[in-house]
């Protein structure tokens, strides 16, 4: 095993290996020497980036802000910390969203910024802190990757004022702080990456700079896939203007984005084949961007410090310093030797900066197809953030040459000019919510309050077989459906897992079972180990399958659709090019170098599959009242609370219900309750038919409970007579025992 000094050396050297800038502009006597100072340069200058930045977001987000999207990716957060919990490393089915129905958000949204968070979360860290500490350590490491891709061209002191420069950029903070948009704000650390490990491939055509490429734009692509597009855009520009004067050159550019693809092939391949299956898919406004256009004369803001605009603006204007830097670009940069890297910066910013401008708007209207899917011009300022560091740093390294002296001086002004502007007026308003409340109770409640579903705005990844009014999903059906009495005597639950249910069933005559979750291509129900046809049932779009009659197991699980078999498919060569790579560069087979890419890629595999789901056993008896039975229940104990989870299979319509949970102790006394609607608030009666089986949880609170031995306990009782619960067939009580719970000492 390396030590920490070895590992972190190697890492450096590797790093520093491609740092510095170009020699042939720089010439100097003694250049191991230069090297060495320089190298101890960079490293204080990245300590002290790493640390302010981590500090800036740290103190900013004490307080936690208020944003529109902020909600939604900490509800994320806490689902997949869920489904980890389940051993389920790559869930594309959120089976808690939309209340309770699921919502396939991971299958269509990049997944990589919520496992940090998450995987804190699952150690202990409150989801709030959790998604902190993850955005204070993304900021700091855009500010290292902005500073080393600007190495590659200026001096250190220079790169450290582009760092701080692409940190501070107002843009860069908007989305934390007024968007809440946390995956595009992390993905602000792929594109200098890229472009410092774009450029040493450029220079050097070493397959270790096609590898690291590789993995860049693999990282950029699995954590923000709309920056992933923005990048591949100019990329590919740059690419087809490199084969003009070097194929050779082009080809390796090429292969290293072509493996990054075959690497993220397993999320990237389903989001683009399914999206017909879901809202995104199904004619969206690909004009929408019109609104967001902004007149050149507003393009500029004049202001001594940056005004960010409330997230209800259409547009973000661009600070007034940047067109300073483009009259520099254009003007001492044409008269510079290096006037190519110089205008060409400039030129691109130029372009980028009239994206955002009516003046592209035939642009847009011609690629709206493609370009529709932004949604918002102003995204183009993740790019030109990059473009304005660059072009910062640029003339404060060619004073250098002619003055040195005066290059820190310079550099500080400007550095601590730019903090000021953008950092001074961020409009940081306080979440009217903390870490507690982030639950799925909390999430079902903001969405019927708010008549969305799924955590997100415009439900744009709700199948598209549910044809109800989005509004209305947690209420009542604004159109009844008529169903005949179903045919099931009996169903008992035997495995319970994060997207499989497994049971038994009797029925008289073939009948249709229906579940309480969205269809999906990807679900599968097996009947006796064959599988079963299965339709959208309502205009709920309900999974259904259609079974026989008599006594079967059934079985329901989320499956592999073949996009994601093909996605997998690739991902595995993916992996196996990799491999062949380091083969190759190596010149033999390194052990440890092949046992640690052997296993990130089956990680990488195996998040796909839910090869770990771990199950539970729900151990209730089946009982049956006039309108449903129970079908099973089991209980989660977490911390304070106990979730005492039960499935109800309705017989007839609308069993207006309420179930209690009673821990009662030896005396029958309860010590603690919960009461409510079977099936919950949000699937009122009028949702529920013959042949659905209803999950019902309830969330019992055992704080102050005393130490000893008690029993759960479930019944029934009409809304209005709770004093009379309603006694199941076969029986003399209410009261169904369904386990029993050790209190320890506290």
């Amino acid at each position: 095993m390396l030590s920490l000094r070895r590992a972190l050396r190697t890492v450096w050297g590797l790093v520093g290996s491609g740092i510095h800038y170009n020699d042939t502009f720089h010439v100097v006597s003694n250049g191991h020497a230069t090297m060495i100072r320089h190298h101890r340069q960079d490293i204080f200058f990245c300590t002290v980036v790493a640390v302010l930045a981590t500090t800036t977001i740290i103190v900013l987000t004490a307080t936690w802000p208020h944003t529109p999207d902020g909600w939604f990716h900490l509800q994320r957060v806490r689902a997949l910390a869920e489904a980890l919990r389940w051993g389920v490393l790559y869930p594309r089915w959120f089976p808690d969203f939309a209340f309770g129905y699921g919502y396939p958000v991971l299958n269509f949204y990049a997944p990589a910024f919520y496992y940090p968070p998450a995987l804190l979360h699952r150690m202990g860290v409150d989801v709030i802190t959790a998604t902190r500490i993850t955005a204070a350590l993304a900021y700091a490491l855009s500010g290292i990757a902005a500073y080393i891709a600007a190495r590659r061209f200026a001096s250190p002191r220079a790169s450290g004022l582009a760092a701080v420069v692409y940190l501070v950029y107002p843009y860069h903070l908007y989305d934390l702080f007024v968007r809440g948009a946390l995956p595009e704000f992390v993905a602000f650390l792929w594109p200098p990456l890229l472009l410092w490990s774009g450029h040493r491939l450029h220079r050097t055509g070493r397959t270790l700079d096609v590898l690291i490429t590789a993995f860049v734009w693999t990282g950029l692509v699995l954590t923000h896939n709309l920056t992933a597009f923005m990048v591949g855009l100019v990329y590919g520009a740059i690419i087809l203007y490199t084969a003009t004067s070097s194929l050779k050159r082009a080809a390796r550019h090429l292969i290293a984005l072509g493996i990054g693809t075959l690497l993220s092939a397993f999320y990237v391949i389903p989001a683009l084949v399914e999206i017909r299956w879901v809202g995104l898919g199904i004619g969206p406004d690909v004009h929408g961007y019109a609104r967001h256009l902004v007149a050149l004369k507003d393009l500029f803001t004049w202001q001594g410090t940056y005004p960010y605009p409330t997230a209800e603006v259409p547009v973000v204007p661009t600070p007034a310093y940047t067109a300073l830097l483009l009259m520099v670009a254009f003007v001492a940069g044409w008269k510079h030797r290096r006037r190519v890297l110089w205008v060409g910066i400039g030129g691109l910013a130029l372009v980028l900066l009239l994206m955002t401008t009516r003046v592209s708007e035939p642009v847009w209207a011609v690629f709206s197809p493609l370009l529709g899917k932004l949604q918002f011009p102003w995204r183009w300022h993740t790019l030109l953030a990059l473009c304005w560091a660059l072009l910062a740093a640029l003339p404060v390294d060619a004073l250098g040459e002619r003055r040195p002296r005066w290059q820190t001086v310079i550099a500080l002004s400007l550095a601590l000019y730019v903090s000021v502007y953008g950092l001074r007026h961020i409009p940081i308003v306080p979440a009217d919510y903390t870490a507690s409340d982030v639950t799925v109770e909390r999430m079902w409640a903001f969405d019927a309050e708010h008549g969305q579903v799924g955590a997100s705005w415009t439900g744009e990844f709700l199948p598209r077989w549910v044809t109800e009014q989005r509004w209305a999903i947690g209420r009542e059906p604004t159109v009844l459906h008529v169903y005949p009495a179903a045919a099931f005597s009996d169903l008992r639950l035997e495995r319970k897992g994060y997207v499989s249910l497994t049971g038994t069933y009797t029925a008289s005559l073939p009948g249709v079972l229906t579940f309480h979750t969205f269809y999906y291509p990807a679900w599968h129900v097996r009947v006796d180990g064959r599988e079963v046809p299965v339709i959208p049932l309502t205009n709920l779009g309900l999974l259904a399958a259609r079974v026989p009659a008599g006594e079967h197991t059934f079985d329901v699980r989320w499956g592999a659709t073949w996009a994601v078999q093909w996605g997998r498919s690739l991902t595995a060569l993916g992996w196996l090019l990799v491999f062949g790579l380091i083969v190759l560069m190596r010149r033999r087979v390194p052990s440890r170098a092949a046992i640690a890419w052997t296993l990130v890629g089956a990680l990488a595999l195996g998040g796909s599959i839910n090869a770990f789901e771990r199950h539970v056993t729900p151990k209730a008896p089946v009982v049956h009242y006039s309108d449903v039975s129970a079908a099973g229940a089991w209980v989660d104990i977490r911390k304070d609370q106990a979730v005492v989870h039960l499935y109800w299979l309705v017989h007839r319509y609308a069993p207006d219900a309420t179930v209690f949970v009673h821990l009662v102790d030896e005396n029958g006394r309860p010590v603690a309750q919960h009461d409510g609607p079977l099936g919950g608030p949000y699937t009122p009666p009028k949702r529920q038919f013959p042949g659905l089986l209803v999950p019902d949880d309830h969330p019992v609170p055992l704080k102050g409970v005393p130490p000893g031995t008690y029993r759960w306990v479930i019944g029934l009782y009409w809304p209005l007579d709770p004093a009379h619960p309603l006694i199941p067939a076969g029986q003399h009580t209410p009261f169904v025992e369904i386990g029993t719970l050790t209190v320890g000492d506290r």
